[in-house]
């Protein structure tokens, strides 16, 4: 979680799925008792979804269904 020019490390195993829908509660809890301070210019931001699922372009599906 971004503190002004702190991040506030979430507890280690936090899902993004459990971020989105609990918001609220999980940000408290990093503002009140985060794993982890490091200042933002230090700190090595990482991708929130280590294993993204493939997209598709629809716009190529498409054609290929005119097809």
């Amino acid at each position: 979680m971004l503190d002004l020019d702190l991040v506030r490390a979430l507890p280690k195993g936090t899902a993004l799925l459990d971020v989105l829908d609990r918001l609220p509660e999980i940000g408290a809890r990093a503002l009140a008792a985060p794993d982890e301070v490091v200042a933002l210019a230090e700190a090595r931001l990482k991708a929130p979804i280590p294993r993204p699922p493939p997209t598709r372009d629809c716009l190529c599906f498409l054609d290929h269904m005119r097809n």
